[in-house]
């Protein structure tokens, strides 16, 4: 669904679910008719037909208030043999510990330095959430982005042209597992340091 140019109306932004948001020119109030998650479709910038012009990018960002961050493709494949390894742990390991987090631990330790290739593929709504976070483009160098339960941290990755370009001013990565956190700080050495 495209938005039309009215001349009160020089934005028209379209929903996920199809609804949509108004952002008026009159006094630059974000109107929220419907829907859950803002995507910015600048008409007069001819954005529409592809997929990658769903968002503003952040060289159209003039006019628009919110605009998504640049994204960065990420993904890593296991082989056949990895991913039968993690099936394997996942399947037969035993599960032990008495606190939430010693359980959470053995069940994701032995599968750990596999745990992106797999869940690359299981995880399939990761990259088209990732390609569409808003911000508020005046929040350039200000974001605080909290990634809870953020296992090794791969979220990140797909920021990465964000990280370069300075997007965010700290990036928190959370999760209980210590062995998840390992892999993170190995595999992000490279992309933040």
């Amino acid at each position: 669904m495209k938005g039309s140019v009215t001349p009160t109306e020089e934005v028209f932004t379209e929903t996920s679910n199809g609804s949509s948001v108004e952002n008026t020119t009159e006094d630059d109030s974000v109107k929220q008719v419907e829907g859950d998650r803002k995507r910015k479709i600048d008409e007069t910038e001819g954005g529409g037909d592809n997929p990658s012009d769903d968002c503003v990018s952040p060289s159209k960002m003039q006019k628009s208030q919110f605009v998504c961050l640049p994204y960065t493709d990420f993904n890593v494949q296991n082989s056949f043999r990895e991913d039968l390894q993690v099936l394997k742990s996942m399947w037969f390991n035993k599960i032990s510990g008495s606190a939430h987090q010693d359980m959470l631990e053995s069940f994701y330790s032995p599968q750990a330095a596999l745990y992106d290739g797999y869940r690359s593929r299981m995880l399939h709504a990761r990259p088209p959430m990732m390609k569409h976070l808003l911000v508020d483009r005046d929040r350039k160098g200000k974001i605080v982005w909290v990634d809870l339960g953020g296992g090794t941290g791969s979220s990140v990755e797909y920021m990465s042209k964000a990280l370069d370009e300075g997007w965010f001013s700290s990036i928190v990565v959370l999760d209980l597992c210590p062995s998840l956190h390992k892999v993170t700080a190995g595999s992000l050495s490279a992309c933040c340091a």
